[in-house]
């Protein structure tokens, strides 16, 4: 199986704190997918940090290609002012 690194925004945002999994839309794959109950939810890769991201939050993520199994590396486009230091680490 093959993986691909993608950029990918979020669409909804955690449904519980012990439930790490967000809905995605990966770009430009799937930006003309109008119905968001179609587009894929993918975990956070490093189970170890619980983050938490919020609706449009720019994200990498590791996908095949038929974006059945997919992980969220961390954010694209952080905060204005805010490093990238955290994703590089």
């Amino acid at each position: 199986m093959k993986y691909e690194l993608k950029e990918a925004e979020i669409i909804t945002e955690r449904e519980s704190a012990n439930v790490n999994v967000f809905r995605v839309r990966v770009l430009p794959d799937m930006k003309d997918i109008k119905e968001t109950n179609l587009l894929p939810r993918f975990p956070n890769f490093f189970v170890q940090t619980n983050i938490g991201y919020t609706a449009d939050d720019k994200v990498w993520v590791l996908t095949n290609d038929d974006f059945t199994i997919g992980f969220i590396l961390g954010l694209s486009q952080p905060a204005a002012g805010e490093s990238l230091t955290s994703f590089i680490q």
